[in-house]
């Protein structure tokens, strides 16, 4: 009855409602959104960010510019240039995706990623598959 009613409608009305239902589907996706974003401001003290120290010091006493802030400087300076309306929670956002990018980076600095690690990563992916799938009727029987 449905896709009846919807051939049935002229072409303009069909466009105007695809046009508000997309509207919608948009509201309802951002709607929790930005309460989520409204709460998290609400919340805090400070509407800055804390991209990291400026300075670091070398073994030797020098002091340099510190790499890591410098480059999450530039991310969300890249961040603001595409999406001018980006909030403090974006930011925030950005930033966590950094941190657990550099959590990443440190738990495997050394590893090489080359083709027999990647075999080696997948059999142990199947492995934990298999560890995790319930076990057979069989299994249970043997137990």
């Amino acid at each position: 009855m449905s896709g009846l009613v919807w051939r049935l409608l002229p072409p303009c009305l069909l466009r105007r409602a695809e046009h508000y239902w997309r509207f919608w589907c948009a509201l309802r996706l951002e709607g929790g959104s930005f309460l989520g974003h409204m709460q998290t401001l609400l919340a805090t003290r400070c509407w800055g960010i804390d991209l990291g120290p400026v300075w670091t010091r070398l073994p030797d006493g020098r002091l340099i510019e510190n790499e890591q802030t410098k480059a999450r400087s530039l991310s969300t300076q890249a961040l603001l240039s595409r999406y001018p309306w980006a909030s403090k929670v974006d930011k925030e956002i950005l930033l966590f995706g950094f941190r657990m990018g550099e959590q990443f980076a440190r738990r495997t600095a050394g590893f090489h990623w080359d083709t027999e690690a990647c075999a080696q990563a997948a059999h142990s992916t199947s492995e934990a598959r298999q560890f995790y799938a319930a076990p057979s009727s069989s299994a249970i029987d043997q137990t």
